[in-house]
């Protein structure tokens, strides 16, 4: 048990597969854009205020080749105070899911929760 993939469900008493579930894959995931910036450093460091955060989301997407689309998450951190920035987090993460992805956005609204953003890890 402890070898079996979370992701494919497991197969009944005669070996078959209960029922066909929808499976989320990717060809490649990867950090397409990171920065991290403390404009305010090192006066930043002192100060006793608490920052309040702006944290915002975003998704895109777009063709890249003949069957190959690639989608962005984008997201946005802003750490601010009456004394000014402390940080600011930008991180654009994308992935190329293969096929159509309209039909992948149909498949998945099926595809149960449990499922998504699961990751194999290496020994």
């Amino acid at each position: 048990m402890a070898d079996q993939d979370p992701i494919t469900p497991a197969p009944e008493g005669n070996g078959q597969i209960a029922e066909e579930q929808p499976q989320a894959s990717t060809i490649a995931q990867y950090i397409k854009d990171l920065s991290v910036e403390s404009p305010s450093a090192p006066q930043v460091f002192q100060w006793q205020t608490q920052p309040s955060l702006d944290v915002q989301f975003g998704i895109t997407g777009g063709k890249v080749g003949e069957d190959v689309h690639e989608i962005v998450l984008k997201i946005e951190v802003n750490a601010k105070s009456d004394n000014g920035t402390h940080f600011i987090v930008d991180l654009s993460y994308a992935g190329l899911p293969p096929g159509d992805p309209e039909l992948n956005v149909k498949r998945g609204l099926g595809l149960p929760l449990k499922h998504l953003g699961r990751r194999r890890t290496l020994d």
